[in-house]
């Protein structure tokens, strides 16, 4: 049995032996819950923190499951920068990129892609997250920056290197160098995309927006971050990328802000 006692605008929930078991704070007409215990929670699928800085190429996924690969010749000791949390890769915007080959969320029909960047050309055309086909122009999804257009996301999926899907944010996304936060979620109905925890509005240009992911670029066989890997590399990101997060569900707004943390960022997967 519990029962409620106010005391001084605080509601106690007390159980049996006088036990608190939760708190609620009086304001206005109605409850908000006081501070304390965790408030969002998340499980990643793959989770690149960017602290790898060691004289190899190995980019640590501390989910266990998808680890990367430095491509562009240097150990992640000669690219590891100060991030926005701890440590950062910082890609050159010529051949620095790193990738997982058939990882394990490659297939899936949703979920959620989660990650700071940090552009050093505000002026240029740039892919930061994709899937695709190694050494092949074909089925791909993609998240790039657009800098030669206003300063605005572009989001597709390309089914036989024809595009089948694409949609934009509107313009004025990021002008400047900053740190940035970008997510976007698929529910496998409707594609979200967040910019600093706050969602934008999306514009199809081609298509319709119907939850497209990674399991609707069939051939897709390699996820990589700072290029599109076909047969060379593509349109390369030139900046900083910082604790890349891959789920294989649709965060939620309270769960992207938890993990946005006012603008500082956290490693952690609960808060």
């Amino acid at each position: 049995m519990m029962r409620r006692v106010l005391i001084a605008g605080v509601v106690l929930c007390v159980g049996l032996a006088g036990t608190i078991m939760a708190a609620v704070v009086m304001r206005g007409r109605g409850f908000t819950a006081a501070a304390g215990g965790p408030t969002w929670s998340v499980t990643n699928t793959a989770h690149y923190l960017c602290n790898d800085n060691a004289a190899n190429t190995t980019v640590a996924d501390a989910s266990g499951t998808d680890t990367a690969t430095l491509a562009g010749g240097d150990n992640t000791s000669a690219k590891s920068e100060a991030g926005k949390i701890n440590s950062a890769l910082h890609f050159n915007g010529s051949d620095d990129y790193f990738y997982v080959a058939s990882p394990s969320f490659i297939d899936h029909q949703s979920g959620s892609i989660v990650f700071w960047m940090k552009t050093d050309n505000i002026a240029g055309r740039q892919m930061v997250v994709c899937a695709s086909k190694d050494g092949a122009t074909d089925d791909e999804l993609i998240i790039q920056y657009r800098g030669d257009a206003a300063d605005e996301f572009e989001l597709l999926l390309t089914i036989n290197g024809v595009s089948a899907w694409q949609a934009q944010t509107a313009n004025g996304m990021i002008s400047d160098t900053n740190w940035h936060h970008i997510a976007m979620t698929s529910d496998g109905s409707t594609v979200k995309f967040y910019v600093d925890s706050t969602l934008k509005t999306l514009t199809d240009d081609i298509g319709a927006n119907a939850g497209q992911w990674f399991g609707d670029a069939t051939d897709a066989n390699i996820f990589s971050v700072g290029c599109l890997k076909r047969a060379a590399v593509t349109l390369p990101f030139d900046g900083l990328v910082d604790d890349v997060r891959i789920f294989d569900q649709a965060l939620t707004t309270n769960q992207i802000q938890g993990i946005y943390n006012s603008g500082n960022g956290t490693e952690a997967d609960s808060g």
